[in-house]
């Protein structure tokens, strides 16, 4: 059975998101896991659209999205 390295990005630095991930996209990893949180599915934020958005400008790492919200259909990337 293969085993994938899938790092979870949600305590990365948002003051320095674009240098982390460019060391994580070198670092080995095979994908990189996010988690979206709205505060009201769930009691917390995570990462918002905007930072998706640097991460995948990043990296051509596969992306695992772990979505936290309510309506998520109706929100939008790009």
């Amino acid at each position: 059975m293969e085993k994938l390295l899938c790092p979870s990005l949600l305590n990365l630095s948002m003051d320095y998101l674009k240098d982390e991930i460019m060391r994580l996209d070198v670092s080995g990893a095979d994908i990189l896991h996010i988690d979206v949180m709205d505060g009201h599915y769930v009691p917390n934020f995570g990462m918002s659209f905007q930072d998706i958005e640097t991460i995948r400008k990043n990296t051509s790492l596969k992306l695992d999205v772990h979505m936290m919200m309510y309506r998520s259909e109706e929100r939008r990337v790009g």
